[in-house]
C-alpha cells in the first residue's frame, strides 16, 4: 500500500439534556502520504421535538413534506404530520374556504426531523378547511374536511 487508507467516513450521535451532538469525519484530500480527515460537528435542541415513528428505524428527512391530515374528514382533532431536512423557520396555519387565516398551529425554528401537531377543531362548523406549511423556501398547502 501507498499509505492510503480505505476507511470512509465516521459518526457518532450522543444525546444528552435534549440536545443532539453529531459528530463525523469525512475523508479530506492526502497530505504527505497520510489520509487527512475533515472533522464535522452538528448540535441541535429537541426539546419540542416529537419523534415519529420506531426509534430503532429513526430516518432523517431528505425532502420537506407535508402529509395529508388523519383521519380526513375529521371531528374534531386532526393530525397534521410534517418533515422537514434542514433546520427551518416553520409555519403552519389553518385557512377557511375564503382564505380568511382561523389559527397559527406552529411559528417557530425547528431542526431537521419530522413531527406531528393536534389540531382542535371543536369551535368550527362543518365544511372544507385548508392546512399551509411555509418552512424556509417551501411551501405547501392541504385541504382538510370537518364533518359534524
Amino acid at each position: 500500500m501507498d499509505g492510503q487508507s480505505n476507511v470512509g467516513s465516521r459518526c457518532i450521535a450522543i444525546g444528552s439534556d435534549n440536545i443532539v451532538h453529531i459528530v463525523f469525519a469525512a475523508p479530506g484530500s492526502r497530505i504527505e502520504g497520510d489520509s487527512n480527515y475533515e472533522l464535522y460537528y452538528i448540535t441541535f435542541p429537541i426539546e419540542h421535538s416529537t419523534l415519529v415513528g420506531d426509534p430503532q428505524n429513526i430516518q432523517i428527512p431528505r425532502v420537506f413534506a407535508l402529509q395529508q391530515n388523519y383521519p380526513n374528514p375529521f371531528n374534531p382533532s386532526p393530525n397534521i404530520r410534517y418533515s422537514i431536512p434542514q433546520s427551518s423557520n416553520v409555519v403552519i396555519k389553518v385557512f377557511d374556504i375564503l382564505g380568511n387565516e382561523i389559527e397559527t398551529l406552529v411559528n417557530e425554528e425547528k431542526p431537521v426531523g419530522s413531527y406531528e401537531v393536534d389540531f382542535n377543531a371543536s369551535e368550527l362548523s362543518s365544511g372544507i378547511y385548508f392546512y399551509k406549511l411555509q418552512a424556509g423556501e417551501f411551501i405547501q398547502t392541504k385541504k382538510m374536511i370537518i364533518l359534524k
